[in-house]
């Protein structure tokens, strides 16, 4: 699979006909869609559907075409800012507390792709469609409470297993110079992803307590997924006598979604 991935990548380098190949710049914004419900780590309140794709999207694509060909291949690289998702929430209107969490997303993807273009009149049109590789991806979670005794503020980051996803898109293009096109693009992307791990770095409450006042045990601050349930062994719950407060908690993955659908606006360079 590896081999396979190295091939695709490298494959639209091998040519320079010219303008056969072409440079994609563009940015945009992707709405979250096939949302997911964290019930694992948000069992202490109500749990929220969110998307991790949310938010400013920018991307280069290399792409060359065969000469004499509608048919496209490429590789390019998509950089997410990603907006703040509402994960869960829990109000008691009796004390007027409130706790809520929210969850951040910043990523770097590559993708492969195959396209096919065509054209009526003056206007180009391409169908895309591929897989997309998270590269880097930093979660960055926040709870916050609050009653009527005072606040706090807790901070935790979650890394994800490996996954790969689908990315597709259709481009509308126009040239405005013999080697410059505007285009608008419809991307999709449906990716899905297990978290791994979830590690509490900080915690400050109103009434000076610190994150060894809040979570004294190593098992309160780190806790491990597992895919198979049947790997768990330090959980609570789970087996009580066994269980070591030293030790990271262990319990069942659930995915996360970063799935998006985004409008996109740039240029392609012919060369």
């Amino acid at each position: 699979m590896k081999k396979l991935l190295i091939i695709l990548v490298a494959l639209p380098f091998f040519s320079a006909d010219a303008q056969r190949n072409s440079l994609w710049i563009s940015s945009g914004y992707n709405y979250g869609i096939a949302k997911n419900i964290n019930e694992v780590d948000m069992n202490w309140g109500t749990p929220k559907k969110y998307s991790l794709g949310s938010g400013t999207s920018t991307q280069l694509y290399f792409q060359h075409q065969p000469d004499s060909s509608n048919w496209t291949i490429g590789a390019g690289t998509n950089i997410l800012i990603g907006n703040r998702n509402l994960a869960g929430i829990k109000e008691n209107k009796g004390d007027s507390s409130v706790k809520s969490a929210t969850l951040t997303s910043n990523s770097l993807r590559f993708f492969i792709q195959l396209g096919y273009a065509w054209q009526i009149k003056k206007l180009q049109f391409q169908l895309n469609a591929g897989i997309t590789i998270p590269a880097l991806t930093t979660i960055n979670g926040e709870i916050n409470t609050r009653d009527s005794f005072k606040s706090s503020v807790e901070k935790f980051k979650i890394n994800n297993y490996f996954s790969i996803g689908f990315k597709g898109s259709f481009s509308v293009r126009y040239k405005i110079k013999s080697r410059i096109l505007l285009f608008l693009m419809l991307d999709q992307q449906i990716l899905n992803a297990k978290v791994r791990k979830k590690s509490t770095f900080s915690y400050s409450g109103s009434d000076g307590s610190g994150l060894n006042d809040a979570y004294p045990n190593y098992s309160d601050r780190e806790s491990v997924y597992m895919k198979n349930v049947e790997d768990i062994r330090n959980n609570k719950a789970v087996l009580p006598t066994a269980f070591n407060k030293d030790k990271a908690t262990e319990s069942l993955s659930y995915s996360q979604s970063y799935s998006s659908l985004g409008l996109q606006l740039g240029f392609q360079f012919l060369f």
